[in-house]
C-alpha cells in the first residue's frame, strides 16, 4: 500500500512539474550557440496586440509592427535621436508590458538581466521562479553604461516589471 501511494505521488508531482515547463525551452534547444538563442527571444513576435493612433503613427514613424521585444527597446533606447515624444515613449513602455502579457500567456516565462564588469554574461539560463521553468536572458554588459544603454535598462525593466507581476498572481 505504501508503494503504491509513493508511486502515486511521484507520478502526481512529475505531471505537475511538467505542467509548468516553459514551451520556449524547446525552441531554444534547438539552436546552436547563446547568440543565435538571445536573437531568438528577442525577435519573438507576438500577434492581436491592441493599438491605438499614437502605436499606429509610431509603427508608420519606426517603419516596425512593434510587436517584439527588441522592436521596443531600439526605439526607445535611441529616442532622443529619432525625437520620438513624451507620449510615444509611453507607449513603447505600454506596448513592451502588453508584450509581457502575451508571453505569460503562452507560459514564455523569461527576464531580461544585464551583467557588467571584465566578463559580462551573454547567453540564455533557465531559473525556477514560483513553480515555474522560467529563461533568463543574459545580455552582458560593459564597465560603463551610456545614456542608450541605460534607457534599454529602463524599457527591459518595464518587461521584467510586468512578467514579474504576472508571475506572483
Amino acid at each position: 500500500m505504501k508503494k503504491v501511494l509513493t508511486t502515486i505521488l511521484f507520478i502526481f508531482l512529475s505531471l505537475s512539474l511538467k505542467a509548468q515547463e516553459n514551451p520556449l525551452l524547446k525552441q531554444l534547444s534547438e539552436l546552436e550557440g547563446s547568440e543565435k538563442q538571445v536573437n531568438h527571444i528577442l525577435n519573438l513576435k507576438v500577434a492581436e496586440l491592441k493599438e491605438n493612433k499614437v502605436i499606429v503613427e509610431l509603427k508608420e514613424k519606426l517603419n516596425s509592427d512593434l510587436n517584439s521585444v527588441i522592436s521596443c527597446v531600439i526605439p526607445y533606447k535611441l529616442s532622443e535621436s529619432l525625437n520620438l515624444t513624451d507620449m510615444e515613449k509611453q507607449e513603447l513602455k505600454k506596448r513592451i508590458a502588453k508584450i509581457a502579457d502575451k508571453f505569460s500567456e503562452s507560459e514564455y516565462y523569461m527576464f531580461f538581466e544585464f551583467s557588467g564588469g571584465y566578463a559580462p554574461i551573454f547567453g540564455v539560463n533557465v531559473k525556477t521562479v514560483n513553480n515555474k521553468e522560467t529563461v533568463i536572458v543574459m545580455l552582458g554588459g560593459d564597465c560603463t553604461k551610456d545614456k542608450t544603454e541605460l534607457k534599454a535598462e529602463e524599457i527591459y525593466t518595464v518587461f521584467n516589471d510586468r512578467m514579474d507581476e504576472l508571475m506572483n498572481k
